[in-house]
C-alpha cells in the first residue's frame, strides 16, 4: 500500500492483517479493539476529544445512522447501529476529496493536490478557512445533497477540533486527521488540561 504507513497503535481485530488508512483512521474509535465501533464508542471519543455531552450525543446518532448499514455485510440495518471497520469503506460518500479509496487506500496524489489546488504561496503547506470553504465547493458533485453536507460537516469538525491560533490547518494535521493519529494527540491534550483542572479546584478546596 502507497500513501501513508499503515501503524495501528491498538493492535485491533481487522478482517485484514494490512488494515488500510481508512481502516486506521476510524480505528481510535473502537475502544475495545474488536473491529466494531458502538454508538457509545463515538459518544465517548467525542467526549475524550474535548466536546460537550449533547454534541456528543448528536453526533453519535448522525455518524452511526450514516454508516451503520452501509459497513454492514447484511441486507437489513444493524439492530444497535454499530459501525464494521472491515467493511468502513463502503461508508465512503461523494462530493469529497478522495484521498481515500473506493477501497479506503490513501491516494497521496489526491493529498497533495487539495495543497496545490487551495493553497496560496509562500504558505503552500496551510489551508485557510476560506481555502477550506473552496475546497468543499469544488468536491461538491451535482445534486449530491448528501455528500455536500457530510464534507461541510467532517471539515467543519475538523477545523473545531484544531482550533488553530494562527486560522490555518497545515498539512501535518491534515495527514494526521488521515492516518488517525490526531485523534489520540487531541485526547492526550485534552486529558491533560482537565487533569491540571482538577488539580487546581482541588487545591482551591484545600485552601
Amino acid at each position: 500500500m502507497s500513501g501513508i504507513p499503515v501503524t495501528p497503535s491498538h493492535n485491533a481485530k481487522y478482517p485484514s492483517e494490512d488494515p488500510t488508512a481508512l481502516q486506521q483512521h476510524v480505528a481510535w474509535w473502537d475502544k475495545d479493539n474488536d473491529g466494531v465501533i458502538w454508538p457509545s464508542d463515538i459518544y465517548h471519543g467525542f467526549r475524550a476529544l474535548g466536546f460537550g455531552i449533547l454534541l456528543s450525543v448528536v453526533s453519535s446518532i448522525v455518524i452511526c445512522l450514516s454508516l451503520s448499514y452501509p459497513s454492514g455485510s447484511t441486507w437489513y440495518p444493524d439492530w444497535a447501529g454499530r459501525i464494521w471497520i472491515g467493511g468502513i469503506h463502503k461508508a465512503k460518500h461523494g462530493s469529497d476529496s478522495d484521498v481515500y479509496n473506493r477501497k479506503g487506500v490513501f491516494d497521496e496524489r489526491a493529498f497533495e493536490e487539495i495543497f496545490s489546488t487551495y493553497a496560496d504561496h509562500p504558505n503552500y503547506d496551510s489551508l485557510t478557512p476560506a481555502q477550506l470553504f473552496k475546497l468543499i465547493k469544488g468536491n461538491a458533485d451535482p445534486y449530491d445533497f448528501f455528500g455536500w453536507q457530510a464534507n461541510f460537516l467532517e471539515w467543519a469538525s475538523f477545523y473545531v477540533l484544531l482550533w488553530p491560533e494562527d486560522g490555518r490547518i497545515t498539512k501535518a494535521q491534515l495527514q494526521a486527521l488521515y492516518d488517525g493519529s490526531l485523534f489520540p494527540q487531541i485526547a492526550k491534550k485534552v486529558e491533560a488540561r482537565r487533569l491540571k483542572a482538577r488539580e487546581f479546584l482541588g487545591e482551591l478546596k484545600d485552601k
